[in-house]
């Protein structure tokens, strides 16, 4: 079979084509067709394949192997049927304006930094690049300006194909021999790449790092540009007017409120915690000491405070039955100041209440299917005489 005449290398900005059926052929619950020429941009390079629609199926994959490019649909075509096709164009023009920026990004960072592009995938979102060395927040914010610099420029995009491209000094991955297609924005960068961008640095629109972290021993950046960058920016304005309007402050005083409530519920977390000191100690005051069993129930308490009111209760009790009712379960957690393996009556308790949980012998926790009076009446079959406080 005949390689497919890649028709976007021609025109990035063609959305509709018509073509030939050459081949269909199932491959489980999809189809793999086959045309003789299109449009669709199959995956490859960091860039997702197109998706669309041809003779009116839905097209939601296109990859490549052998110059061959396969449209993966749910349904079959005719073999030697002319049909009509068209791309999902704004997320082309997205992928177009990323990849455009990638360039940019890469070739800054490479000239300022010597960082060396070594992975780049683009998202239904903004991008991923991995750089080989640590860059700073400072270094980011050079490559973001300067990024700024050449989008205001309006400088032409060029790619193009070369039989042999040794006579340019130009950024690979790995080593590339005969035919090679050269991406270059003057001043800025020259790369090989077989991907889409757009004619100018003026289509790219914005460049916005949004996130960068060590990764490998180098920086892994998340980025976004054009639409992509637009649309981050309308979601996040958006969700920084509904915090001012909770907050009750200006969205430029929305960081230092959002610090001030910090704070208050810092400080009323320490006075909770207080309070509820105080109230166990008030609620095991009655336990006397060295009761074998104490088994408390107090309703909605956290993990945290469970065990707590377990450290409480184990300062009189050799062993502290904590019970909190929530929404007809009971959490438990059960303690013990002794070196008594507490795992059996766990799983009594889990055994009758259809319970699941489990833990260290001494501390183990878990949930009952069950509500507090079955539980009240089957704690005394279960241990000798245990002191209960409700």
């Amino acid at each position: 079979m005949n390689k497919t005449d890649l028709l976007f290398y021609a025109d990035p900005y063609a959305r509709a084509f018509s073509a030939r059926v050459l081949a269909c052929e199932g491959a489980g619950d999809k189809w793999h067709i086959v045309l003789d020429k299109t449009v669709f941009y199959p995956e490859g390079g960091g860039q997702p394949g197109d998706i669309g629609d041809i003779g009116g199926i839905d097209i939601f994959d296109t990859k490549i192997h052998g110059g061959i490019v396969t449209h993966i649909a749910a349904v079959p075509l005719e073999i030697g049927a002319e049909v009509a096709g068209n791309i999902d164009f704004d997320r082309r023009y997205r992928f177009m304006q990323n990849h455009a920026g990638e360039h940019i990004i890469s070739g800054i960072a490479k000239a300022r930094y010597g960082a060396n592009n070594v992975g780049f995938g683009l998202m239904e979102s903004g991008m991923r690049i991995d750089f080989d060395i640590e860059m700073d927040d400072a270094a980011l914010a050079e490559i973001e300006a300067e990024c700024a610099r050449a989008i205001e420029l309006d400088l032409p995009i060029d790619a193009r194909f070369f039989d042999n491209a040794d006579h340019l000094d130009y950024r690979s991955k790995k080593e590339i021999s005969g035919d090679i297609r050269i991406v270059s924005i003057p001043n800025f960068d020259i790369c090989a790449c077989a991907g889409m961008h757009v004619r100018t640095t003026l289509e790219i629109g914005i460049v916005k790092i949004i996130s960068s972290q060590r990764y490998k021993g180098g920086t892994r950046i998340i980025a976004l540009c054009g639409k992509d960058a637009a649309d981050d920016y309308a979601n996040k304005h958006g969700q920084i007017a509904k915090i001012s309007a909770l907050l009750s402050a200006k969205p430029e005083e929305c960081a230092a409120a959002a610090a001030k409530m910090a704070q208050d519920l810092a400080a009323a977390r320490f006075r909770q915690g207080q309070l509820l000191r105080q109230i166990f100690d008030l609620k095991t005051a009655s336990i006397p000491e060295n009761t074998p069993h104490a088994c408390i129930f107090e309703p909605n308490l956290t993990p945290a405070e469970m065990q707590l009111l377990a450290n409480q209760a184990t300062t009189r009790a050799q062993t502290a039955l904590i019970f909190s009712e929530s929404a007809d379960k009971i959490q438990y957690l059960l303690q013990t100041q002794t070196d008594t393996d507490l795992r059996p009556l766990s799983a009594a308790l889990n055994a009758q209440f259809t319970g699941r949980g489990g833990g260290k012998p001494q501390s183990p926790q878990g949930l009952l299917q069950t509500t507090l009076d079955p539980l009240k009446i089957f704690l005394p079959t279960l241990l000798d005489n245990p002191h209960i406080i409700c």
